[in-house]
């Protein structure tokens, strides 16, 4: 190995800073992301299996036939260099966990204080080329700015309950005689749920008591917590209330979207579908006082592209992943305001196109539920039925997420719908701010307005795509439990279906052609989508009618 060769970074505040902070020994932990091979054949293995019109549809693959494709070549350089230096490592086929005192990774890293007191280290030329990059972990998150819009319950207004949905998107379907599995997704060390108030909700949504098993906890959660997280408690609430008959898992991490995915990937028998109610700005995934630290001068993109690498590893295995579009409209909370150069910008995890991404809608004129047979709709002014429009700021307060990805390119069953959508679309923004040939989402949308949830201080409502997100999660998972039922796969990545299902079932979803998402949570703004008729970038394919969807899926 020879030292005088080096590759050299000055990095901001990050991990590497504290290393001349903390004590000598304490224990710190990074993970190296190796150079995966064959990226394209694990994406074709993925198209050919999610394509419902394909004879190895549904034909999911083992982690070790995955592994297999993508396996790093030789790289004893680098695990040299670790031995030499003492790191301690797990090898995890195309990443390594590692470990070492504070002292262990400044001879590791050949840290030095440069300018500034800013970081400098190191990396020998014979081990750079084995290295995708190397993310840090850190103790501290600013999960607020991820968070739902919790609001207080004003007395006789009407709510959004298991029953509404029931209802509204005709929630209707056989008993399964097997189950599969199903679970919420929190990060960024929440604070878990309340599981007595899960029960009450259960039950006043006239089901019986459901609890998660004690081996289904992935990751910290108290559910005694008498100071439960909101987002914990509106997804765990709504997918169980929605589905209250698949395996129930919860998954919670300390950091974000790669550890997580690179999680599930690595266990026995993971849940089939995940709910993720979190996203970001996908030109700000490396910010560092908000996420985990990405180092060796890592971008925004890489990271994405990596993790959505992660992502199509959990499809090959049946997995399918949904998440919440965002509340701040297609400027994005990164753009509150409506100013500056990046006047549009699209949210990860929702861009990814192996990601189902939920949109959020509201019932304007209302109609309550007439006959309710749940004491929560007894109690309450349930929602069941209106005119639904996407939220905005002008209609929720808050405007759903939709866009245009600028990291991944448009998948081949969303051409094209998306052609459609921009050859009759009139009023897109000009050309500079948006990506004409990336990945659009959301994919479908669905209430997201006034959702009844309960807590230790008693019933409250709240806002966003946080609830749409579980919601729709809970819906797959039903079409998951009819499958395995019969014999069958479950969905694992779900949008090629959902895009082929729309050309020859026309009732399958509800089109809306009014509505627009240039506005965020706190302004209206000069530039977003617009509505049109079929796909477009604020509902997606529109908002689902189940029973058909089950029906066409029963056929499969």
């Amino acid at each position: 190995m020879n030292l005088l060769s080096l590759f050299t970074f000055l990095l901001p505040g990050n991990i590497w800073d504290t290393l001349y902070i903390n004590p000598p020994n304490r224990i710190m932990r990074f993970n190296i992301l190796l150079q995966q091979q064959n990226i394209d054949i694990l994406e074709q293995e993925l198209i050919k299996r999610t394509n419902p019109y394909s004879e190895h549809y549904g034909q999911w693959l083992t982690t070790d036939k995955i592994e297999h494709i993508i396996t790093p070549l030789n790289y004893d350089p680098l695990i040299n260099w670790l031995n030499k230096n003492n790191i301690v490592y797990i090898n995890n086929t195309d990443n390594l966990e590692c470990s070492g005192t504070k002292n262990q990774i400044n001879g590791l890293f050949n840290t030095s204080l440069g300018q500034n007191k800013k970081t400098i280290y190191h990396l020998p030329d014979d081990v750079k080329p084995h290295i995708d990059m190397i993310l840090g972990y850190r103790n501290h998150y600013q999960r607020d700015i991820l968070k739902p819009r919790a609001k207080n319950t004003i007395a006789g207004q009407m709510i959004i309950s298991p029953e509404s949905i029931h209802a509204l998107y005709n929630v209707t379907y056989a008993t399964p005689s097997k189950y599969s599995s199903q679970s919420v997704v929190e990060f960024l060390n929440d604070q878990c749920y309340n599981n007595d108030d899960l029960q009450v909700f259960l039950n006043d949504s006239n089901y019986p008591n459901n609890t998660v098993p004690h081996n289904h906890f992935w990751g910290k959660c108290d559910p005694a917590t008498q100071d439960p997280d909101i987002e914990a408690t509106l997804d765990i609430q709504y997918q169980t209330g929605i589905n209250n008959n698949s395996l129930l898992y919860y998954v919670s991490v300390s950091d974000w979207l790669y550890q997580f995915s690179n999680f599930i990937f690595k266990s026995k028998n993971p849940p089939k579908v995940l709910s993720m109610s979190y996203g970001w700005a996908e030109w700000d995934q490396c910010d560092s006082a908000v996420f985990p630290t990405c180092l060796l001068n890592v971008s925004a993109q890489e990271y994405s592209q990596r993790t959505n690498i992660e992502f199509m590893k959990l499809g090959l295995r049946g997995i399918t992943l949904v998440a919440s579009s965002g509340d701040a409209g297609a400027p994005g909370r990164t753009n509150e305001g409506c100013n500056g150069d990046n006047a549009l910008n699209p949210a990860f995890p929702a861009s990814s196109p192996w990601v189902l991404a939920v949109g959020g809608t509201i019932f304007m004129n209302a109609t309550e539920i007439k006959n309710p047979k749940t004491p929560m709709c007894e109690k309450n002014s349930c929602i069941g039925g209106g005119v639904e429009l996407n939220c905005n700021i002008d209609r929720c307060g808050w405007t759903s997420g939709g866009g245009f990805s600028n990291f991944f390119n448009r998948p081949p069953w969303q051409d094209n719908a998306s052609t459609h959508f921009l050859n009759i679309s009139t009023d897109l923004p000009p050309n500079k701010l948006y990506n004409k040939n990336g990945r659009i989402y959301p994919d479908v949308s669905l209430v997201s307005h006034n959702y009844l949830i309960n807590t230790p201080q008693g019933y409250s409502t709240v806002d966003g795509t946080s609830a749409s997100a579980p919601s729709v999660s809970a819906m797959i998972s039903i079409l998951n439990n009819m499958r395995v039922s019969k014999g069958k796969s479950t969905l694992g990545p779900v949008a090629p279906l959902l895009y082929n299902m729309v050309n020859s079932c026309d009732d399958c979803f509800k089109d809306i052609e009014i509505g627009s998402n240039n506005s965020t949570e706190e302004a209206d703004c000069e530039w977003g989508y617009h509505a049109t008729k079929g796909f477009d970038a604020v509902y997606g394919l529109g908002v689902p009618n189940f029973r058909e969807i089950y029906n066409y899926v029963d056929n499969l």
